[in-house]
Order: C-alpha cells, then structure tokens, then sequence
C-alpha cells in the first residue's frame, strides 16, 4: 500500500512544543532518521518544520495523535492513481492527473475545496511548471510533461501553450484589482461593458466598487482581452441569480477556443459546461483528476461518491436534495402553525435615492426565509430596519426581537486563535447540544488553534456562521453563507441551518444567490425588486415567481433530483413557460423516508431442487 505523509506548516510550531513526533516514533527509536526537524528559509527567516521519511513511515500514526497542533497526517493512497504530477514541496499536497481542455467547449472542474482544482488551472497556463514528484526539480520538467502525455489531447494542448498560448486568467480573489489606477471604461470594451450591465459604473474607478461589481469588471476584463485560453477560478461569488445566468452565457457564447471554469454553483456550472473534471481526494494531502465527462454524467457522479468507468468509490454516501415540500417538511410546517411568529409592520426607507417598500408580514418561529433579489434590491436594508438600525418612515422598529447578523464579508487579520474568537463572540458555543448540532457537522474542529488570519475563505465563512449562531438571539440573517464553500460543504450547512432552526425555535432570514442551497433551504420566501419587498410567500409560489421575472425555466434531474435550468427554446424550456410552470412542482417529488416504510413479513417456502 502506497502511503503519503502530510505536514501543514501553518501548524507545525516546533518552537512551541517539544518535538513530540520525532520523539514517540516507532523507527527512529530504531536509530533511523524517519522524523526529523531540519532548518528551512520560508520567506526570509530560518525556521524548523518536522519532515518525515515517507519510504522509512510505516504508518502507525503515533505522530498523528502525539501531535499537539494537529500539523501531521498519515494517509493511505489507492493503488489506481498513476504517477505524480505535481508535489508542492517536501510533505506537501500531491496532484495527480490533469483535465483536458477541448477546443470549442467550456470544460468545468468539480471537487472540494483543497483537491487541488487551482493547481491544476495554474498548470494548463502555464504559470507553474510540475515537477512530477520530485520536489528538487521543480520548473524543470515541462519536456518531461509533454512525453507523459504524449498521444492525448492533453499533449496536443501543452505543445500549443509551449508554441505561445495567449491566456485570459481571472483568479478567485478579485481584490488585487483594487490596486488599479483606471477608469472601468478604459480597461473594457464598450459591448462586453454594456453586456455585463455595467454601464452606470463606466466613470467610476475600482477602488470604490462593491465585491460584486468588482467580480463582474473582472470578468469583463478577462473577456476583453484578445487570448487564445480563458480561465475563470470562482466567477460566480459575490454575484446574484439574474448575473450569475448573463455570465454563464457570456462564457458559453464567447468564440476563444479553450475555456476552462472552476464553480462551485452547481445550477451555472451545468448551464455554461459542457464537459467536466471531477477532482477527489483528501482536501490539502492528494487530489486525483477523472476524465472528462459529459455536464449530466459528472455532476450525478460527484453527487452519488462513484466513479461509474473506473468503478471508484471516493465518497462513503451521496449527497441528496430532500427539498422543502417533502414529506417530513410538510409535517414540520404544520406543526409551526400554532406557535407565536413574527409580526412587523408595513414600511418604507429612504437612502439617498434608494427607497425601499416593505408590505406587512408574518414569519413562523422554527423557520427559515430566504430573501431573493438582485444585488442593490434592498435585501440587507429590509434586515436592518426591522433590527433597528436604520430609521424607516414609522421610526426605529421595535419588534421586541434580538437580532443576529453575519455580514457578507468574512475576512479577519486577528492574531487570536478560533477558540480564543468563539468562546469570546459567542457564548453558547461550548454547549454540548450546540457542538453536536452546529460544530461537528462543519467540521472545524481542527482549526481550534490557528489563528483567524490564517484562515481559508472557506474556513472562515465556516467560523463565522458558528460564531452568528452561538449568540442567543431570536433572529438570525445570513448573508451569503454559501460563498467560498464546496457543493459537499453547503449541503451540510444547509441541515445545519434547518436543524438548528427547529431545534432552537428561531427563525432564519437567508440571503442566498445559490439556487440550490436557496430551494434546499426556503420555508417561505421574501421577493426584491427594485426596493419593493413582497410579502412573505410559499416557497412554490416564490421562486415560480422570481424565475418567471428572469425568463428561466428549471427541471429536476432523474437520478438525483437535483434543480437544472433548461436550455433556452429547449423543449422541457417550451412546455413549462406556456403552462407558467417555471419550476418543475416541489410536492410531485416527495423523498420516501424511514417514517413511510411499512414493514411487510411473507413466508419463503423451502424449494428442493
């Protein structure tokens, strides 16, 4: 059995601790060196990090659990994976595979965060050259890389990058676009400027953007300029429903002949692809890269956990879309009916030239609401009127409620650690119902001693819903919970966010533009547009609604159920906008749960042959 050994150097802190590892291990007990602590250079200062023999590490994990940082990790690779592409240093995350780009198609990878979809992108165009495993030539075997893959579309596509592809890159974070001294109009073109709706923002300059304009004059940055290959790592965060869908066709319709996306959004991913990568593995120790497969077949893949041409297991379960309106749905909304809600009033605000107008509403106790409009629409505005923090035309709101808020922007340079954070912001967080309820499913039980500027987007997004949650209020909004996280990851948070609601007996606004994790999640809906706020609506009639004002059509899929949009003029398209259908019908597809199985007992007859 192959075997990797993993050390986080962000954790490793010999200095701190007493060298536990080097000290307990089975086989330098032995006078062999397996574990040893060497001094490296890491951005200018010396510093010692532990590294292990992987050929000496016999697997006995004793230095997994002797560690106090939890900076080492043992892991057992399958026997199917091939050769290394890349390693990222001594210890580090391993790659294997490489996706293949076609012309004329947009090729998508899916996969955790931490498998490696970055590193991939960042190979196909060149900007870091793989050292096929051997740590010491590392930017020296691009030659090596072609002969690999010599007589597949792969090879084809590096000996054209080798002969001078031009590339488009736009990287997921956008805000080293901050730094640019221009004018919007002056670094994109007039049609791609009018295209993405950014007309009124012409004269303006990017340092006074918000994250969501900022995102889409990215995209239009890429998609002006004149390349042979576009990459886009993420373009969907920070974008609404409405712009999630003019990219995706503005991405699908471009004539560069390679383009690659990585996307979490499950709903934009299968309306701009046409064939994708999966990418599995242990997130931050080795990602392994399937073949290409067509949108349909490699989404159902990623979902069930298997690999159907390779018969490949990587994950124990499926994840499922048990959506609002199933059965057990239907008997948790009634047993609400009864309990005291929340009553606010009609009202309306006045910001400048903004002018929100909000129609009187009743919101059960135990429920979640998903507010859905365009950015700009009203949405935090409508939030912080009822909490009080804006004055509205009837005065200060007074509800008599607690609210709880989680902003969109989750980044933090605090030098304090996670636990130091948490058990200061929130004071429920050591219960033990609210650990098995809201920190165990998400998994972040690891990151309890690294500090909050070291944090992942991902990582921090995860943290900062604890740390909302873990404060006892009656009312919760969550802004944007789905941003930086997986497909894996947000359907977890979404059980999270329903049990949390009816075991508490709270109630949840969520501000949401994934439309999965939106429909997964919605008990009645708030619609936004233009400053009008609606009345609180059933999620059918919601999001019929909303897809209705956006000229979109979605189906479910057969196998997983999970939501599609309909290619425009298609025939499921045709038949679902003349009968006003824009959703196909919640209740027709109730998940058959454990409640509804009737045990049956029948007599096997013995059969003598």
């Amino acid at each position: 059995m192959k075997r990797i050994a993993i050390v986080d150097t962000d954790r490793c802190t010999p200095s701190k601790c007493k060298r536990e590892c080097e000290r307990f291990c089975p086989v330098n007990a032995q006078q062999k060196q397996c574990i040893t602590h060497n001094s490296n250079v890491i951005k200018g200062k010396s510093t010692s990090k532990a590294e292990i023999s992987e050929i000496l590490c016999t697997g006995c994990n004793i230095c997994v659990k002797k560690c106090p940082f939890g900076a080492i990790s043992i892991v057992n690779l399958p026997s199917a994976l091939g050769h290394v592409t890349h390693r990222h240093g001594l210890n580090g995350f391993q790659l294997y595979g490489l996706p293949m780009p076609e012309k004329n198609s947009v090729l998508g990878l899916v996969g955790n965060n931490g498998c490696g979809k970055t590193t991939a992108i960042l190979i196909l165009i060149g900007k870091l050259v793989p050292n096929l495993g051997d740590v010491n030539k590392c930017g020296k075997n691009r030659r090596a890389l072609n002969i690999r893959y010599r007589g597949t579309n792969i090879q084809n596509y590096l000996t054209e990058l080798d002969s001078g592809l031009r590339i488009g890159y736009k990287p997921q974070n956008i805000q080293c676009l901050r730094k640019l001294e221009k004018k919007i109009r002056e670094i994109i073109k007039p049609d791609i400027l009018h295209k993405l709706e950014l007309d009124t923002l012409a004269d303006r300059d990017c340092q006074n953007l918000s994250d969501g304009e900022l995102q889409r004059v990215f995209i239009g940055i890429t998609l002006s300029e004149d390349v042979d290959v576009l990459v886009f790592d993420e373009p969907c965060t920070y974008l609404d429903i409405h712009q999630r869908m003019l990219i995706s066709r503005m991405i699908r319709e471009s004539s560069i002949p390679y383009k690659m996306v990585i996307e979490h959004d499950f709903t934009a991913l299968d309306y701009m692809a046409d064939k994708v990568c999966l990418l599995y593995g242990v997130p931050g120790a080795y990602g392994n890269i399937t073949l290409s497969m067509t949108v349909s077949e490699g989404l159902n893949c990623f979902l069930d956990g298997y690999i159907t041409y390779s018969n490949t297991r990587f994950r124990s379960n499926n994840l499922d879309f048990i959506f609002s309106g199933s059965k057990d749905d239907i008997i948790y909304e009634s047993q609400t009916d009864n309990k005291k809600g929340i009553h606010y009033p009609s009202f309306s605000v006045s910001l400048g030239k903004f002018k929100l107008i909000a129609e009187s509403g009743y919101i059960p106790l135990s429920s979640l609401t998903v507010l859905l409009g365009k950015n700009g629409s009203g949405k935090t505005t409508f939030i912080k009127s009822l909490c009080g923090n804006i004055p509205t035309s009837n005065g200060n709101l007074d509800i008599g409620m607690k609210f709880g808020y989680k902003t969109q922007d989750v980044y933090s340079d605090s030098s304090e650690t996670v636990y130091e954070y948490l058990t200061k912001v929130a004071s429920i967080c050591n219960d033990m119902n609210f650990k098995h309820d809201v920190i165990d499913p998400l998994c972040v039980e690891h990151l309890m001693n690294r500090k909050m500027s070291t944090l992942s987007g991902g990582e921090m997004q995860k943290i900062a819903i604890i740390a909302t949650l873990g404060q006892n209020n009656d009312i919760y909004l969550i802004d944007e919970p789905s941003c930086y996280l997986d497909i894996e990851s947000v359907l977890v948070l979404a059980k999270v966010l329903k049990r949390f609601a009816l075991n508490n007996n709270k109630s949840l606004f969520v501000v949401e533009h994934d439309f999965i994790l939106g429909l997964y999640l919605a008990d009645q809906v708030l619609l936004f547009n233009d400053g009008i706020v609606s009345k609180p609506m059933s999620n059918v009639d919601g999001f019929n609604t909303f897809l209705s004002d956006l000229n979109i059509t979605m189906r479910r899929d057969h196998t997983t159920s999970r939501p599609r949009i309909n290619k425009p003029g298609s025939r499921s398209d045709t038949e679902q906008k003349k009968a006003q259908n824009f959703i196909s019908a919640i209740k027709e597809h109730v998940q058959i749960t454990n409640k509804d199985i009737v045990q049956t007992s029948f007599e096997v007859k013995d059969i003598s042959w």
